[in-house]
């Protein structure tokens, strides 16, 4: 390789690690991105997103109970939350509910349909206090 192309390679390399924070910043801000992931350099300026997800009787706002489910069903549908949910801080909005969504409509066989509700958490930039980012995301899952 000559000198000509290890320079130009190297000022591509160069301008790509300059240009990626503010392309991470801009999808961590729109899509919910982490900056913990994706090679985010302010990953330190932040703590960890946080996401909870609720299961709610299709159309109302009532939460189906969880304690009512025998303990191997509970079991599925916290390992298929958990998964969910660490995708969902990593990933952001590009990551939807649908294999929690699928088993929490099984694991409640009397409801019609149900909705999945997903909120971020994160650090509030004017308050520096932990806050719910945007409003709800909610999935519905029907029969």
């Amino acid at each position: 390789m000559s000198l000509a192309k290890k320079t130009r390679l190297v000022g591509w390399l160069l301008a790509a690690i300059t240009l990626w924070p503010l392309v991470h910043f801009g999808l961590a801000r729109t899509v919910g991105i982490s900056p913990w992931k994706l090679f985010g350099w302010a990953m330190y300026t932040t703590p960890r997103p946080r996401v909870l997800a609720y299961v709610l009787e299709g159309g109302t706002e009532r939460q189906l109970p969880f304690d009512t489910l025998s303990p191997a069903r509970q079991r599925e549908l916290l390992a298929a939350y958990d998964a969910f949910s660490k995708l969902r801080i990593e990933l952001g909005s590009w990551v939807e509910p649908d294999e929690f969504g699928q088993l929490a409509l099984r694991a409640y066989p009397n409801v019609a349909s149900i909705d999945i509700a997903v909120e971020r958490w994160v650090l509030g930039r004017t308050s520096a206090r932990i806050e719910k980012a945007g409003p709800r995301a909610l999935y519905r899952y029907s029969r």
